[in-house]
């Protein structure tokens, strides 16, 4: 079990996934630290299993098909690439999940005000 979750309210909020996905989303966007590589035309996605998130995260999930439904809504909102191979859930972030830690602002009058130019 995590001990801790880093939930990035500000992506949270610009990507409209609450904070159960914004769990589930930090889990994944690590997964290449801990979940298993599969190959799927020469492409690298994790296998990530929906128990092994109700074991990581049970604060937020305690059933498969919730996070199964989790899996699809962030993959709809294209922060993932989610699949089947056979039985097994894989995923790949996106180039938009990458931007999960990015402390860069939307656009640059965001950033002016920010900064008060």
């Amino acid at each position: 079990m995590r001990y801790n979750t880093k939930i990035n309210n500000v992506k949270c909020l610009e990507w409209g996934i609450n904070s159960n996905q914004g769990a589930l989303f930090d889990l994944l966007y690590e997964a290449s630290s801990w979940a298993d590589p599969v190959i799927v035309d020469s492409e690298v996605y994790y296998h990530v299993s929906r128990n092994l998130v109700i074991e990581e995260l049970p604060l937020f999930y305690d059933k498969p098909d919730t996070v199964y439904r989790h899996l699809k809504d962030l993959n709809e909102k294209g922060l993932i690439e989610y699949k089947k191979e056979g039985k097994k859930d894989i995923i790949k972030l996106t180039e938009k999940g990458k931007d999960w830690n990015s402390k860069k602002l939307g656009n640059e009058s965001e950033l002016e005000s920010e900064f008060g130019n």
